[in-house]
């Protein structure tokens, strides 16, 4: 088993808790789908219990790829690095057995008050919103950063003194050091739950980066199209497998 703290907090009893028996008793559960997420609300503590893969998949992690925890936990302070917000890593804990991953849990600040950008399009405020992410999202391109996850759960706001605050969440999937600005924008279309609203989104991210908007627009259509053909390929063979959705 390996086992990695930042330095400057003290959760070796909440680490060693993890990996005797996995997320506390106490912890109050506010996600569960693939992953668990959890939080300890007196400690303040965010954990996320990562599903244990298969036999292969469990095989390639523990042996080939660096395993998902233990990238979020890294690009959380690659992210803080550039500048960019995500919740705060306080440690990351790999369980391995025969070179084979087991468990894996990511523990990092839980965010009080931000609120997720699903059905934001409803909002009186939203050109704002979209306005204010666009920037947002630009300065994390101009930096190199690829979020492949991009989607309406995975990037928090908030309101503060009449301006909008963004971090980002489930980092795990991302690059650095990326240039390709086609491959950056290529998630623009996800961002929102509606075509329409990432449509908007696009044509407000491409005027603030100086491209055609139109292009632009074109593009985020076709990438929420997509997204939900393969979703719903996705589906019907889990169906036709007789696998329940999570």
């Amino acid at each position: 088993m390996s086992l990695h703290i930042a330095a400057k907090y003290q959760l070796n009893s909440l680490m060693n808790r993890l990996a005797a028996e996995g997320i506390p008793s106490e912890a109050v559960e506010i996600y569960r789908a693939r992953n668990v997420v959890a939080k300890l609300t007196d400690e303040g503590v965010n954990i996320k219990a990562y599903k244990i893969p298969g036999l292969a998949k469990g095989l390639i992690y523990g042996m080939l790829r660096k395993p998902k925890a233990l990238r979020a936990y890294d690009n959380a302070f690659e992210l803080h690095r550039l500048g960019i917000n995500t919740p705060e890593p306080l440690g990351v804990l790999v369980e391995r057995k025969g070179g084979r991953l087991c468990r894996s849990f990511f523990v990092s600040r839980q965010l009080e008050g931000w609120s997720e950008l699903r059905n934001a399009e409803k909002r009186s405020d939203f050109e704002a919103l979209v306005r204010a992410l666009a920037e947002f999202v630009f300065d994390m391109h101009r930096k190199g950063v690829y979020m492949k996850d991009m989607t309406p759960g995975n990037i928090l706001f908030r309101e503060v003194d009449g301006t909008f605050e963004f971090s980002l969440v489930d980092i795990n999937r991302m690059r650095f050091g990326i240039t390709d600005m086609s491959l950056l924008r290529s998630r623009l279309g996800l961002v929102f739950d509606s075509e329409d609203a990432g449509a908007f989104f696009a044509r407000t991210y491409a005027g603030l980066a100086g491209i055609d908007e139109d292009a632009a627009e074109d593009a985020a259509r076709h990438a929420f199209r997509d997204r939900w053909k393969a979703i719903r390929r996705k589906q019907r063979l889990k169906s036709f497998l007789g696998i329940k959705p999570h």
